[in-house]
């Protein structure tokens, strides 16, 4: 039985973004295939779900993680020997940090193969920093992932882009291309709802535009049987009370706040078309998720590998006048929009499905474990 260690900073239970999404679908897949499969990340706190993988929480004080984030390299030290204890066949991290340097380094020392998995466009091109209090610790930790990135022994891609900055920027291929997948949705998913809904799905933070969201829904305060519906994880932050009073001003928009992966499910099983307002993402789950439940997306500006366009699965609008053009069209187009919608559903079960592409992975660890 092979042993693989998934380490990320978070995990679904205390965390839920897409990378850990995608962790905990993987571990549990493996732990279902035979695979010994133990997760390592930071411990925050609020402990983790009975399941069949074995989670190693590595503890840090809340306090220093704030004042000394990203802290990531501080853990180094507990990673390093919870790693050596462990002694696994495969190491696999996803998430670009300074764990992605720490695992590199174990692995080269004592020759256990470590697969890193790109899980945004900012993991290869990190953001400019302002020279504030966290700036050290930013560069710090961006050295040791670019140090990561360099010399880990395999790399996964989510889409071809992704292997093409790889190449440009640090002269390396990925191994192998392996989409996100997501689990089969159920027949009911296809019930729409009687009332237009558009839906959109993310964090509310400045590089998800969300405020591009809530100008659309204002665009179309005029018509009648259209709702938009704001759906992601906020904080008491200064841009966030500015988003809720503009929230609040806008009559035809509801904001339900951070909800379960089950229940966004349901409310895209009701919506009729799914809008992404987002400046960078890696490949969205969310994508997936509209596709299976029939939904066209329309985005503003990001469409990985053209995948939107080239298969008519939506709009990759470019503008936030085009964007409101094309919610347009699809709302006075239904047939169109089906039609749309059936393509993505097509797309998604042969691209995305959970089945072959946690086998894709399964050959990876087979073919570079010890």
């Amino acid at each position: 039985m092979k042993h693989v260690c998934i380490v990320c900073d978070g995990h679904w239970d205390q965390l839920q973004g897409g990378a850990e999404l995608q962790l905990d679908l993987l571990s549990r897949g493996l732990s279902e295939s035979d695979f010994k499969v133990t997760y390592i990340c930071r411990d925050r706190g609020t402990g983790f779900t009975d399941n069949p993988v074995t989670v190693i929480g590595l503890k840090i004080a809340p306090i220093v993680a704030k004042v000394f984030y990203p802290y990531q390299i501080l853990l180094a030290g507990k990673l390093i020997r919870t790693l050596d204890r462990l002694n696994p066949d495969v190491i696999i991290t996803r998430v670009a940090s300074a764990f992605t340097g720490v695992c590199a380094y174990f692995g080269r020392s004592r020759d256990i193969p470590v697969v890193w998995h790109v899980a945004n466009i900012t993991d290869l091109i990190p953001p400019k920093r302002k020279l504030d209090r966290t700036y050290p610790m930013h560069m710090l930790n961006n050295a040791a992932m670019k140090y990561g990135i360099r010399r880990v022994s395999h790399i996964v891609a989510q889409a071809q882009y992704q292997d093409d900055l790889l190449k440009e920027l640090f002269g390396r291929t990925a191994d192998v291309i392996i989409p996100n997948f997501f689990p089969p949705m159920t027949a009911a998913s296809a019930e729409k709802s009687s009332t237009s809904t558009v839906l959109w799905v993310a964090n509310l933070k400045p590089k998800k535009r969300p405020e591009d969201f809530i100008w659309l829904a204002q665009q179309f305060l005029h018509v009648s049987n259209v709702e938009f519906v704001m759906v992601g994880r906020s904080d008491p932050s200064e841009y966030q009370l500015k988003l809720q009073a503009l929230i609040d001003d806008t009559r035809n928009l509801t904001y339900l706040g951070e909800v379960p992966v089950q229940k966004v499910n349901q409310l895209m099983a009701q919506a009729c078309i799914f809008v992404n307002t987002s400046d960078v993402e890696g490949f969205p789950n969310t994508f997936i998720q509209a596709w299976m439940n029939q939904l066209p997306v329309v985005t503003l500006s990001f469409d990985p590998d053209s995948v939107l366009v080239d298969n008519t699965l939506g709009f990759c609008s470019g503008s936030k006048e085009q964007m409101r053009k094309d919610v347009t069209y699809l709302l006075e187009n239904k047939a169109d929009a089906k039609l749309m919608g059936e393509r993505a559903d097509a797309h998604a079960q042969a691209h995305h499905s959970i089945e072959s592409n946690l086998s894709a992975y399964m050959s990876l660890i087979e073919s570079v474990a010890k």
